[in-house]
């Protein structure tokens, strides 16, 4: 399946972007950090067959997008940029798919623009009270003497991805070396590992969206690892409980990396979702009879 290239302007610079399919129902897949169009690979195939037209853009200083000096990076101006982006191709509404950070901006161009999105899907997400995460910590620190020593290595760039994308994995094996390879190419070199850092640094409250999960009024799906923490304590858990009319599920065996460890599963549970019927949720509608409830029947079957 030959995926169209196509340059969309978004403002400060141009994303790049991949559509696949012809069909009726658009969808846009955000990826996340350390990550590009590239993880939604053994995703997209099952969307062009549910008839879907299917978005893959590597965000703005990602992957083969633009990195305009001086341009904000946060959540907030991610969503503006993907938006702009996708207006400009014609794109005035569809699903939207996010994954981690990817989520986040999901959520950001929900609120500031309800009517583009149809139906939301957040995979593993990154969540306002949540940040920084604390895998990212250690990049937000990196300046100075290391950074630099990290951008005269042509391996810096995998030296601070790599342990990120393992730690994600339930199985770490999974995440090979030739796949770090080819998410770390766009930040070779001394101003690729500098961008890589000023991206972590983005993930701050200061640029989180303001987003209350009780007043979305859409088909939420949250798709999460099995190995990934809940209860009271976790606050990605405090956020899906508040969301109205949300469905949730667990993958078995899977980390926070979904794309990359079960891209089948994850494929079959976002086809069926972006093509059903969900109404979008009522004013009316209390927060989902227990989300909990929900979580617990759709966690994966023995």
């Amino acid at each position: 399946m030959e995926a169209d290239r196509l340059r969309l302007d978004a403002g400060p610079g141009a994303l790049l972007a991949t559509r696949s399919g012809h069909g009726a129902r658009t969808v846009v897949l955000v990826h996340g950090f350390g990550t590009t169009h590239a993880t939604w690979r053994g995703v997209i195939p099952a969307l062009v067959r549910a008839r879907c037209t299917v978005w893959a853009p590597d965000l703005l200083g990602h992957g083969e997008s633009d990195r305009p000096l001086d341009a904000p990076l946060d959540a907030v101006a991610q969503a503006r940029y993907l938006r702009d982006a996708l207006a400009g191709a014609g794109v005035t509404r569809g699903s939207l798919v996010g994954l981690d950070w990817g989520a986040l901006v999901a959520l950001a161009l929900v609120a500031a623009e309800p009517a583009f999105v149809e139906r939301l899907v957040l995979v593993s997400p990154f969540v306002p009270a949540a940040l920084p995460p604390a895998e990212l910590e250690i990049l937000q620190r990196e300046t100075g003497t290391h950074a630099l020593r990290l951008a005269r290595d042509l391996a810096g760039a995998a030296e601070l991805i790599g342990p990120i994308l393992r730690s994600r994995a339930a199985d770490p094996a999974r995440i090979s070396e030739g796949l770090v390879a080819r998410y770390t190419a766009p930040f070779v070199g001394r101003d690729g590992v500098r961008q890589l850092l000023a991206l972590a640094r983005a993930m701050d409250q200061a640029g989180a969206p303001s987003v209350d999960p009780a007043a979305l009024r859409l088909p939420v799906l949250v798709v999460r690892g099995q190995s990934e923490p809940g209860g009271p304590d976790d606050p990605v858990e405090r956020f899906v409980l508040a969301l109205r009319g949300v469905r949730t599920e667990r993958l078995a065996g899977v980390g926070r990396l979904a794309t990359e460890e079960a891209p089948a599963a994850l494929a079959n549970l976002l086809a069926t979702f972006v093509t059903s019927d969900a109404r979008p949720v009522a004013a009316t509608d209390g927060p989902s009879a227990g989300a909990a409830a929900r979580a617990t029947e759709a966690a994966p079957r023995a």
